[in-house]
């Protein structure tokens, strides 16, 4: 019974000095769009126009939590999860063919 009392008085104290916190408010900033289109020139000298192009559609099912990575030349996706079963394949994508 007493290690009961300690224990609500520990707490008590405990929720009394966290209430006495000081709490910044919340201001918003502006925020600036990226234009993607166009990379900045950098320590690399990167300045050049990029523009969206249309591809081969993804020939897979759409799920979540899917994995992707780049090696070489090459785009990479697969694994995942369309509820309630995780997927196993994977795909490549090959931008000389466009497959």
């Amino acid at each position: 019974m007493k290690l009961f009392k300690v224990l609500v008085v520990s707490a008590f104290i405990t929720m009394v000095l966290s209430s006495c916190l000081k709490e910044e408010p919340i201001t918003a900033s502006a925020v600036s769009i990226p234009n993607f289109n166009q990379i900045p020139a950098g320590p690399g000298g990167i300045s050049q126009t990029y523009r969206w192009t249309s591809i081969a559609d993804f020939p897979g099912q759409t799920c979540d939590e899917a994995v992707s990575f780049i090696l070489g030349n090459r785009g990479y996706v697969g694994l995942g999860i369309k509820y309630p079963e995780y997927q196993g394949d994977f795909y490549r994508y090959t931008p000389a063919s466009n497959s």
